[in-house]
């Protein structure tokens, strides 16, 4: 649990406490995930006050987070965002092909790939010569992506033994690093959360977290400090 009354008390906390992520390939758990984002998020809300202080955090299950924030106490459930094939050559450059280049543009949303012909690429050098993206493909790929989450994870808040707060927020992090991203369209190529899915309770705030900015929909970008040194 953290309990900070200012900022720098925050940072502080976070600080004497780092969730510590290791690589994809090593023992790296769903709640050292999840504790990571948390803080990432809440420490960059606090930074632009978005959220007030005393700001209480506890990490928990359904959802993964709840803190209070000037009096509101809001649930936060959190997901990662990667493409499947991505993460998978991640792994093998990591485990076995340590001099390979993995380039996310070589690895789109949807695009599926055999095991067979991952081994084949990595072996090859990997992504000598990288795809690329054209125009604002990522930007909406990514989008489209959140979006899917979003509604599956509207139905999950819904679900018997999530448990629902004054406010829930849904907290996605785009765990690769596509280049220059272009922040604006893609915040607006996100769903209000409020409006999405045919479900009784749907989520107040879906927050992006992308390399170094959060993204809030709708229409809102901020830089993402971190609160580790």
């Amino acid at each position: 649990m953290i309990l900070a009354a200012d900022l720098d008390e925050l940072r502080g906390q976070m600080n004497a406490n780092p969730p510590g992520i290791p690589k994809r390939v090593s023992d790296r758990e769903n709640r050292q995930r999840e504790h990571w984002i948390a803080d990432r998020l809440i420490f960059a809300l606090a930074s632009h006050g978005q959220i007030a202080f005393p700001i209480e955090r506890r990490l928990r299950d359904k959802p993964d987070c709840c803190f209070d924030a000037g009096g509101r106490t809001i649930g936060l459930e959190i997901s990662e965002l990667v493409p499947t094939a991505l993460r998978d050559a991640e792994v093998l450059q990591e485990t076995v092909y340590p001099h390979a280049r993995v380039h996310p543009s070589d690895f789109p949303w949807g695009k599926e790939w055999t095991e067979k012909d991952l081994h084949a690429f990595l072996a090859r050098g990997g992504s000598l010569h990288p795809r690329g993206w054209a125009g604002d493909e990522e930007e909406r790929a990514l989008a489209g992506n959140a979006n899917e989450r979003l509604a599956l994870k509207t139905k999950k808040l819904n679900g018997e033994g999530f448990d629902r707060y004054g406010e829930n927020w849904l907290g996605l992090y785009a765990s690769y690093h596509p280049p220059h991203l272009h922040f604006e369209a893609l915040a607006t190529a996100l769903c209000d959360p409020r409006t999405v899915a045919d479900q009784p309770v749907q989520f107040d705030r879906l927050l992006l977290l992308a390399g170094d900015s959060l993204v809030m929909a709708p229409y809102v970008v901020f830089q993402a400090p971190t609160p580790w040194t």
